[in-house]
């Protein structure tokens, strides 16, 4: 096989066909990086997971398993709630506990690194990062960011810092678009710098950076491509040591303006260590095999002991004990919200999702099942739901007309429904209707003003829907 190239590389499918097979050989990149797409039963993840060290070792096998909605397993794993929803545990026993369910997952199949933990700032105010980020507060993030490198270390996985030097307070989706930071380096360090240079000081190992261009710190450059940012900032002034490794190279926040060869040139003399390339269908093989030969004519190739160093990390005494989804539900128990009045409702129920149509930060690859169907099969007082783009009113308000004069109980969906520009106008729309419960499954700042009661669960991944169905089902039916 050719000499090793430092691209860590995402491909389509549960097994290795003999196609896939010959493109990864052919490329023989340092990483591999699954996602839920590759993921289906234990048996299967193990199977995939040996075929590829057969063909391609030493290779780091990754994942990005933050959590709640980013959770990369089958929904008969436990793994916890989003990082949002763990900054309302009241207990510090809760919050390792938490960060331990996250590391022994991925530990468990063989994994070696996982890009988490994000350390992006939340903000009420963009809908970005959203509930991915666990605190406005820096510090409250950075003792979250620690509790979840520590418990890497314990299970013998690597972890990445993310997204230098700072995401959650910028307005732009990267996945989607080339985005700009206005804030000051004054203001990047007193809040968002605060989480990476405490886990820079706690030894992370890696660090990847936004693609995001931050006008005060560069305004040429995305920060993942900028060699004031990365070998300035973060490595001259902050210190850091370990590895840089870039977000998926195929988001428009870098594709639209990089072609392949200076994604690798910008990268290698910016600071760069490892690019990344997970393939989806924005992109085909032909941009990895790009990839691959622009660092070949730049001969970023072949021996690397930093890499290699990654292989010679400590191994865990014994495995951290996997969560179970007991624990994993108590968790989302304990972050779980009501708010309002006391409501005895058997039926009939209305399931009604308003859409904004937003982003919420997660690989096109996350796109499940409707989640309004999930919970419709998981709730029997239910008859019918129904989802309404923010952008028809005439149809939202038809459907809780008709609803109150069915004498059904709705309960309305939202995620991040207030930054649609039609959200106020809709609240009047919601006032004709009858009883109204408000499941807010995003952050818990949208507000419905004519509700009943307001439940926050800060998240719609499977087990958290679970836990929302189950208590819907307790005090209301």
């Amino acid at each position: 096989m050719k000499p090793k190239v430092p691209l860590i590389l995402g491909f389509d499918g549960l097994s290795l066909d003999e196609d896939t097979k010959r493109h990864l050989a052919e490329i023989n990149p340092w990483g591999i990086i699954l996602f839920k797409r590759n993921l289906d039963n234990e048996e299967q993840i193990r199977w995939l997971i040996a075929e590829l060290r057969a063909l391609l070792s030493p290779v780091l096998i990754s994942l990005d398993h933050e959590g709640g909605v980013v959770n990369r397993f089958p929904a008969n794993f436990a793994f916890p709630p989003s990082a949002y929803a763990l900054s309302h545990l009241e207990d510090p026993i809760s919050l390792k506990k938490a960060a331990k369910m996250l590391a022994a997952l991925p530990a468990h199949f063989g994994f070696d690194l996982n890009f988490a933990p994000c350390i992006d700032l939340f903000d009420s105010v963009s809908p970005v990062i959203g509930i991915r980020g666990f605190s406005a507060d820096p510090n409250a993030v950075a003792n979250w960011g620690l509790a979840v490198l520590e418990a890497h270390k314990e299970a013998g996985m690597l972890s990445v810092a993310k997204h230098f030097p700072g995401h959650g307070r910028a307005f732009e989706d990267s996945h989607f678009k080339a985005g700009e930071v206005a804030f000051t380096r004054q203001s990047l360090d007193e809040l968002d710098l605060v989480p990476f240079k405490k886990l820079i000081e706690g030894g992370v190992p890696l660090v990847m950076p936004a693609h995001l261009t931050y006008l005060d710190l560069d305004p040429e450059y995305p920060a993942s491509l900028s060699e004031r940012v990365l070998s300035g900032i973060l490595k001259r002034e902050l210190g850091f040591k370990g590895l840089v490794v870039s977000d998926c190279l195929e988001m428009q926040g870098l594709s639209v303006r990089f072609a392949p060869k200076e994604m690798i040139e910008l990268g290698a003399n910016a600071g760069l260590d490892l690019w990344v390339s997970s393939y989806s269908l924005k992109k085909d093989r032909f941009f990895q095999r790009q990839l691959a030969e622009v660092l070949r004519s730049e001969e970023i190739m072949g021996p690397n002991a930093r890499i290699e160093a990654l292989f010679n990390r400590p191994k865990p005494t014994q495995p951290l004990p996997l969560g179970g989804i007991s624990e994993a539900l108590d968790l989302r128990q304990k972050t779980l919200k009501v708010e309002g009045q006391p409501i005895r409702h058997g039926g009939p129920w209305h399931l009604i999702e308003v859409s904004a149509r937003r982003f919420e930060g997660i690989n096109a690859d996350q796109v499940q099942t409707s989640l309004i169907r999930k919970m419709a099969e998981q709730l029997a007082p239910v008859e019918r739901y129904s989802q309404i783009s923010l952008s028809n009113l005439k149809a939202l308000e038809d459907i809780v007309v008709e609803s109150k004069g069915r004498g059904e109980l709705v309960l309305l969906i939202t995620r991040n429904a207030r930054f649609h520009e039609a959200w106020e106008e809709a609240q009047i729309v919601l006032g004709r209707g009858g009883a109204v419960i408000h499941l807010d499954l995003s952050d818990g700042e949208d507000q419905v003003v004519p509700a009943l009661q307001k439940w926050s669960c800060f998240g719609y991944d499977s087990l958290s829907l679970q836990l929302l169905c189950g208590e819907l089902i307790a005090r209301i039916a």
